[in-house]
Formats: structure tokens, C-alpha cells, sequence
């Protein structure tokens, strides 16, 4: 009785088909180099929503301090530069990072600065500057009003 010979896979030319060493590892290669390139995508992608949020966070605080210095009266706001201040002592507090400094000056109607002992102002402009570390580098936004004397 005579047995066929029954191969395992497909033959071509009376070679196995499939894959060699060589292909595969070139194949992960590929793969390799494809997942280190979206992987930088996605890093871009974190840093920029991290300043994104940072700029989101800074001008609400500027918001928020703009909003304090017109609730006081026009007499009680000296003009002067403030000192640069930690928002909060805590370090645990998302806020820690930032810093901020409240400036205000006497300015006359054109806007132009004015000396508040020599001419009395009818406008005070109140410039809030928020502060903080983003990739080694200090960031900063501004933010300005003017509060009137009446």
C-alpha cells in the first residue's frame, strides 16, 4: 500500500511558504519605528494641553484679581508696583506654580501715564501679570482695567 505524503502549509516550487527570520524581524522593525513616531505625537500632543490648561488656569486667576482690586474703592487702590507673590504657600496646591504681581497707576483720559501727585487722575488702570514655570521657561500673561473715580 503506498501513502501520500501529506504536507503541512502550502508549498511553492517544493518550498514551504511562510515567513523567514529576516522578514519577521524586518516587519518589527517597521513596527517599531511606526510606534516611536506616534508616541512623539502623543508627547506633543500632552505638552500641549499642559500649556493650554496653564494659560486656562492663569487668566482666571488674572480674572479673578482684577474682579478683587475693583471691588476696593477708588481712594484705597495706591498706585505702586507690586511684588511678585506665590498665589498660594501650599505646596500641595495645583496653584503652587504661579505667581502674581498687581500694579496700579494713575493714567489721564488719553490713557497716557500720569503722576498722581501732580495731577489728580480721574482713572486708575489696575495691570494684573500672572506667573509660572512651564518647560524651564517663566510664562506669563497680563491683564488690565481701569477703575474710575467715580
Amino acid at each position: 500500500m503506498k501513502f501520500k505524503h501529506i504536507s503541512r502549509g502550502f508549498t511553492l516550487n517544493g518550498y514551504r511558504s511562510g515567513f523567514t527570520i529576516i522578514e519577521i524581524l524586518v516587519a518589527i522593525a517597521i513596527f517599531g519605528i511606526a510606534v516611536i513616531a506616534i508616541a512623539g505625537f502623543f508627547i506633543t500632543a500632552i505638552q500641549t494641553v499642559r500649556s493650554a490648561s496653564n494659560t486656562t488656569i492663569a487668566s482666571n486667576l488674572a480674572s479673578g484679581f482684577i474682579d478683587e482690586e475693583l471691588a476696593i474703592a477708588y481712594g484705597q487702590l495706591t498706585p505702586g508696583t507690586g511684588t511678585k507673590d506665590l498665589i498660594t504657600e501650599d505646596q500641595s496646591n495645583p496653584l503652587y506654580n504661579f505667581q502674581k504681581q498687581i500694579n496700579i497707576s494713575c493714567v489721564d483720559i488719553n490713557l497716557a501715564s500720569a503722576d498722581c501727585a501732580v495731577v489728580p487722575s480721574p482713572l486708575k488702570k489696575i495691570d494684573v501679570f500672572i506667573y509660572w514655570q512651564e518647560r524651564g521657561n517663566e510664562k506669563n500673561i497680563q491683564m488690565s482695567t481701569l477703575k474710575n473715580k467715580q
